[in-house]
């Protein structure tokens, strides 16, 4: 056995077989050489070994090169290794030295760790702390209309300025030139032919305008043509509108047909009446999906539903009505005024038009065209609008499902599984008061999967 002393003075013992090697101490943590039996004699009790006192002169060159740290040392030789003060000298305090917690333990002081691969010292390193940002909590997905609904309030006047944006603007111009076309253009030779059909494509854009405003939720008005499918875009919204106005004048009809013919005072003040329903009607045949909404009753709850909006959106109607049928007749004249041009002599032979020279009411008629098309979607917006704002107070059927307790065999056999479950449950509990006579248990009561449809 080799015994000897760390540097610390703590006294080492090992097995003979070990000699030369290195091992740490376990008192200082410090790396120590175990001395061989011939070094045994120069080694003091502090750890340290006996060396040649004779200093060498300077510049006395030396018999052979010194190594710093001489393994084995001989007793000739000069321990250049750090002594303990001169190691803590240096600045290295325990604090500094690298913490592994794994290897701490009670009442033994804080050893300095060494690499396994390379055996150096192990200095300490400065962690920063990460700093991480606050969670930011995932936002549901806003389309850009639902966004524009939420940051400022809808109403019934925002048509007015959501039409002047710039795809609105252009959608109103490209119906503009339809128009200008189908009345103006049309009326020239054999293409007077396709006026009608013109005109459907014209009242269907105006209730796919009501139904994409409306139900739909968007905040622009659609294309002229939209998808271009013949009947959801073209024939049905054209039905629904034309079979508002038939439901709005029938009555008219019906009495002076088969009743009583009416004075004109009576045919114009029914008319009146009845036209004040054409909004309701409208937003009834185009937005509500069926016909039993038809009924008065429910026509009337539109009325009585949208509040001051309904009368707002029907004065507005009568101002875009009566705009449309002076903006016809102006196009008729104008279009005849064309062909008069293309066929038979100069424009200063056609007679003045209201008292204006008709020169002046080709150059007005595209504006005027453009500020009627505006003024009709606006009101088509606004009957859409009053959908979306009063959508839930109209007393429509078909429009919301309402569960009602299912009588099917899944829903039976639930149900007697449930009773079942109940009886299970209140048989135990009595098994158990019976057992430990104490106060009452609840147990818990295992709840079956809702049954699914097949």
């Amino acid at each position: 056995m080799i015994t000897f002393a760390c540097r610390c003075s703590h006294k080492i013992t090992v097995a003979d077989d070990q000699a030369g090697e290195s091992l740490q101490c376990p008192n200082c943590g410090l790396l120590v050489d175990v001395p061989t039996i011939d070094d045994l004699p120069g080694l003091r009790d502090d750890g340290s070994y006996e060396y040649n006192e004779d200093v060498v002169p300077p510049g006395t060159p030396r018999p052979h090169a010194m190594r710093d740290t001489p393994s084995p040392m001989r007793r000739e030789s000069t321990d250049r290794r750090l002594s303990l003060k001169e190691f803590l000298a240096i600045g290295t305090s325990d604090d500094d030295l690298l913490e592994i917690k794994d290897e701490i333990k009670a009442g033994v002081p804080k050893h300095p760790k060494y690499d396994p691969e390379t055996g150096e010292l192990i200095m300490p390193l400065e962690v920063r702390k990460e700093v991480r940002p606050a969670p930011v909590m995932a936002q549901p997905l806003t389309l850009g209309y639902e966004r524009r609904n939420k940051e400022s309030r809808v109403n019934i006047f925002a048509p007015f300025w959501w039409m002047l944006q710039l795809p609105n603007m252009v959608a109103c111009g490209v119906v503009s030139l339809f128009f200008l076309f189908t009345f103006g253009f049309a009326s020239v030779g054999f293409l007077l032919i396709f006026a009608p059909v013109l005109i459907v494509m014209l009242i269907a854009h105006f209730a796919n305008v009501v139904d994409e405003t409306g139900p739909t939720g968007n905040d622009e008005i659609p294309a002229l043509f939209r998808t271009a499918n013949i009947y959801d875009d073209f024939v049905r919204p054209a039905c629904q509108v034309v079979g508002a106005y038939l439901i709005a004048i029938s009555p008219i009809l019906l009495v002076n047909l088969y009743v009583k013919h009416l004075h004109w005072s009576a045919d114009l003040g029914f008319s009146i009446f009845m036209h004040l329903m054409i909004p309701a009607i409208l937003l009834t045949m185009i937005t509500s999906g069926a016909f039993n909404n038809l009924l008065p009753s429910r026509i009337f709850s539109v009325i009585t539903a949208s509040g001051w909006h309904y009368w707002i959106v029907t004065a507005i109607g009568y101002c875009a009505m009566a705009a449309t049928f002076f903006t016809l007749y102006l196009s008729v004249r104008c279009g005849g005024a064309l062909f008069y041009v293309v066929f038979q002599g100069p424009l200063a032979n056609v007679p003045p038009y209201l008292g204006f020279p008709v020169k002046y009411a080709m150059m007005a008629w595209p504006l005027i065209v453009f500020a009627t098309m505006y003024l009709g979607h606006v009101y088509a917006w606004q009957l859409g609008l009053l959908y979306r704002l009063h959508h839930d107070d109209f007393d429509w059927v078909w429009q919301k499902h309402e569960k009602s307790d299912r009588t099917d065999t899944p829903a039976l056999l639930h149900t007697h599984r449930q009773k079942e479950l109940e009886a299970q449950a209140a048989r135990a509990r009595a098994n158990l008061e019976k057992r430990t006579a104490g106060p009452k248990q609840n147990v818990p009561v295992a709840k079956p999967v809702e049954p699914r449809n097949r």
